[in-house]
């Protein structure tokens, strides 16, 4: 059963606290994707889609048709929930100010939801927006709602550091030869 705070974080106004608090305290995001994938990340932009994981009726109930549809962000220099897969993946990012509107927590970690709740044990005057962004610096995950254009991502090239996305080129300008594959 999901929590007061659960359900406010699922409204337009929690979204708008939360993105408003991790923008303010991280400069990039990034996403992991196949690098099979590029022509139609140029194509579409990052899509939401559902992560193989079961959407809470409570949460499907509270966003509506797609809500099952995600995409799974990190803060740049958040703990690495980087998926292991055993094809070629690429590192995409997007600057806070491309930040879509409709985050959340995401709900395709286990116990992401419950760090929710320990967080507001441990401090019931706490703020939604300072609780989320705790759950956000412990999972290391954010979930999207919405597709992120092309226009605005950028991906980690050859010659690039890794952990400075303001020098790396944009998805729509890089060729996958020029791709940094994730070891």
């Amino acid at each position: 059963m999901l929590s007061a705070t659960h359900i406010e974080l699922l409204t337009p106004g929690g979204m708008a606290r939360a993105r408003t608090i991790v923008i303010n305290s991280h400069s990039w995001f990034v996403h992991v994707s196949g690098l099979d994938r590029l022509a139609g990340l140029k194509a579409s932009g990052i899509e939401p889609r559902n992560p193989g994981a079961t959407i809470d009726a409570v949460i499907a109930a509270a966003l509506g048709d797609g809500s099952g549809a995600i995409v799974c962000l990190r803060p740049i220099f958040a703990f690495n929930t980087r998926p292991n897969r055993d094809y070629p993946q690429m590192l995409l990012s997007i600057s806070n100010s491309d930040l879509p509107q409709r985050i959340g927590i995401d709900w395709s970690y286990p116990g992401s939801w419950n760090l929710v709740d320990v967080k507001q044990r441990e401090a019931p005057e706490m703020r939604i927006d300072v609780i989320f962004a705790h759950v956000v610096q412990q999972s290391g995950s954010i979930a999207s709602y919405d597709l992120i254009p092309a226009e605005v991502v950028r991906v980690w090239a050859k010659g690039t550091p890794e952990n400075d996305p303001s020098k790396w080129p944009s998805l729509l300008q890089i060729a996958a030869a020029d791709v940094s594959i994730l070891p």
